[in-house]
C-alpha cells in the first residue's frame, strides 16, 4: 500500500507562520529547517507577493510518520510510495 491511500496523509496550503505552527504540533521538539522559509521566500519573490501572504501546498502525515512536509508540485503525491515500509498503520 502507498501513502496515496492513507487516511493520515493530508494536503493543505500553508504560509510560513501556519506551516511553522503545524510543524510544532506534529514534530515538536524537532525544529523546522531553514529550507522551508527559503522556498517560500523564493516563491514570494517570483510572484511579487509579500512573504507573509505566500502559500504553498504541502503534503504531510498527520501522525508524524513521514518526518517532514513535502511541497506538492502536481496533482499527485509521488515521494511517499517507498517511505511507508515500516508504518504501523499498514502493519
Amino acid at each position: 500500500m502507498s501513502c496515496e491511500n492513507c487516511s493520515n496523509l493530508k494536503i493543505k496550503a500553508f504560509n510560513y507562520p501556519e506551516l511553522l505552527q503545524k510543524w510544532e504540533e506534529i514534530y515538536a521538539p524537532t525544529c523546522i529547517t531553514e529550507g522551508y522559509a527559503k522556498r517560500l521566500r523564493k516563491e514570494a519573490e517570483k510572484q511579487g507577493t509579500p512573504f507573509e501572504k505566500i502559500k504553498l501546498r504541502f503534503v504531510y502525515c498527520s501522525m508524524g510518520i513521514l518526518q517532514r512536509f513535502y511541497i506538492v508540485r502536481s496533482e499527485y503525491f509521488m515521494k511517499g510510495k517507498n517511505l511507508m515500509g515500516h508504518c504501523k498503520f499498514y502493519s
